[in-house]
């Protein structure tokens, strides 16, 4: 990551990319939000992924309310939250696209704050920070992305603080680049054998590592964590039972979710590697991370196999926290992690046959 140092320029156009799904609980709240702009977008373009509730119904009457142009696009398949953002980012004709999730709300002034910057440094893209909210809309008091931890390792992994679509928005051309070579095909293939792939904004971020980046060190959004969030962490709210709970579910996990993990950090190197044939450094890097995780889940399965002694899951555990130690881009795993595993590897039986 750079940073910009481009001379300035005039009158950017703003493209809003919002994609739904259901999303008739809060998605309300958004468009307002949106609507409060002091600074109006050049247009909105709604990706709706096969909505079954009012959600549809409320992107109508936001469309009567608007004084910019509005289009909504109803995909005949349901393409995920990634295919959904680069689809309609895509049929975005702005110079630059604003992600938008849901469920969030935005401050009045962002669309404003995004023109001020982009007037004074030109950069593919540009990201500010967000308050983390609750279900109701209550502040938690965590900040993500967090500027500081980007500005101290401005070359950090896109798997981390950078790739927060919901914060991000980046110059169209990128876009283009980016789907020059995207095959629909491998898309859903993917989808098919591993469900969820890998994030657009992981994607985006990537791309532009190395690029003219500009940071705007202000919250500008509600980002909202709630039950239903596709990728939010969601230990990051509720009470200290529920957070208690959520990590509870994780001792139950077995040697195959621990491969099936593995399997999938795998398929995403090859996914990367099939839709962009020339990929730049970020992209490599990307590629990197996840060959890597895929490597330290395979390790962490065999700390798990009940099908062997516990001598054996043993050794597995200190071969893994070895290669836990050595890892570049994978975040190490911690002290309550690594002590579940350990806890795990001495209890477990030996499962029969």
């Amino acid at each position: 990551m750079t940073i910009s140092t481009s001379p300035p320029r005039t009158a950017p156009r703003l493209s809003i990319a919002l994609g739904t799904f259901n999303g008739e609980r809060y998605l309300p709240e958004q468009l307002d939000s949106i609507l409060r702009q002091t600074c109006q977008p050049y247009e909105v373009v709604v990706g709706d992924d096969g909505s079954s509730d009012g959600t549809l119904e409320i992107l109508e009457k936001f469309v009567a309310q608007c004084a910019f142009p509005v289009r909504v696009i109803r995909n005949e398949v349901n393409l995920h939250f990634t295919g959904n953002f680069m689809n309609i980012a895509s049929e975005c004709t702005g110079d630059y696209v604003v992600f938008c999730d849901q469920d969030d709300v935005w401050a009045d002034t962002k669309l404003a704050e995004l023109d001020a910057s982009m007037r004074e440094q030109a950069a593919d893209l540009y990201q500010h920070e967000g308050l983390v909210v609750d279900a109701d809309g209550i502040p938690t008091g965590a900040k993500l992305p967090d500027h500081a931890e980007l500005r101290a390792d401005p070359e950090s992994p896109p798997y981390h603080q950078g790739s927060k679509g919901f914060a991000m928005t980046v110059r169209k051309t990128v876009i283009d680049e980016m789907l020059r070579d995207w095959d629909w095909g491998v898309y859903h293939e993917f989808r098919r054998e591993f469900g969820s792939p890998l994030g657009h904004d992981q994607l985006v971020y990537a791309w532009c590592i190395g690029r003219p980046v500009v940071l705007i060190s202000k919250p500008l959004t509600h980002y909202r964590i709630h039950a239903t969030n596709v990728t939010a962490t969601q230990t990051m709210t509720g009470s200290w039972v529920q957070r208690l709970a959520r990590r509870a579910k994780l001792i139950q996990f077995a040697e195959f979710n621990y491969q099936r993990q593995a399997d999938k950090w795998a398929a995403e190197v090859v996914f990367m590697e099939r839709m962009f044939p020339d990929p730049p450094r970020g992209i490599v890097q990307l590629s990197r991370y996840f060959r890597e995780a895929a490597a330290l889940w395979h390790a962490r399965a065999a700390v798990h196999d009940a099908h062997t002694s516990r001598g054996g899951r043993w050794r597995s555990f200190q071969e893994f926290r070895t290669m836990n130690r050595a890892v570049k881009l994978v975040p190490a795993f911690g002290r309550a992690a690594l002590g579940k595993d350990l806890v795990l590897t001495l209890l477990r039986t030996v499962a029969p046959g």
